[in-house]
């Protein structure tokens, strides 16, 4: 998880919920932080067997939304695809959610998951915010939930309570 300081704004607590988001999505089999390795490209031109997406999407102000439809996901914020222990950012977001849908949901590679989150609300302290995420673990099967992320006495964000809005 990600340390915070006492007092910070509300930038670097978004930025702090991204990093923890990414962290809590991608860890290793026992638990722990990813060993990840950040890099730029375009994997989708050699595509892997297996691969994740990740998207960053800023929540859906519509009032009359259903379950599913919590964040913009077609206004990505930011886009990755991790793999071989490299999580990789993409600049072309919609070709990279496009390119993963055809790889991977529609041909012959292990579909390995599609996650979105996006940050629905932060406390005016920075201590405590609202995010919903999803997983798509096969082209029938996914599922979104709304999150409470708190600070805890440390400084580390954790997830402290969630609400599963949908399943199908």
């Amino acid at each position: 998880m990600s340390a915070c300081s006492p007092s910070i704004t509300r930038e670097d607590a978004e930025k702090e919920l991204v990093a923890f988001m990414l962290d809590s999505i991608i860890q290793k089999p026992d638990g722990g932080p990813a060993n990840y390795v950040q890099t730029s490209g375009q994997p989708w031109l050699n595509p892997p067997s297996s691969a994740i997406l990740i998207i960053y999407a800023p929540p859906n102000e519509k009032k009359d939304k259903n379950p599913w439809e919590q964040l913009r996901a077609d206004e990505a914020i930011k886009v990755w695809w991790y793999f071989d222990n490299n999580l990789v950012e993409t600049t072309d977001k919609q070709v990279a959610i496009q390119k993963y849908a055809e790889n991977y949901m529609y041909e012959s590679h292990d579909w390995a998951g599609r996650y979105e989150f996006g940050i629905l609300s932060i406390s005016t302290n920075n201590k405590k915010a609202t995010v919903y995420s999803s997983l798509s673990s096969c082209p029938e099967c996914a599922g979104g939930s709304i999150l409470t992320i708190e600070r805890n006495d440390s400084g580390k964000w954790e997830i402290t309570d969630s609400e599963l809005l949908w399943l199908s």
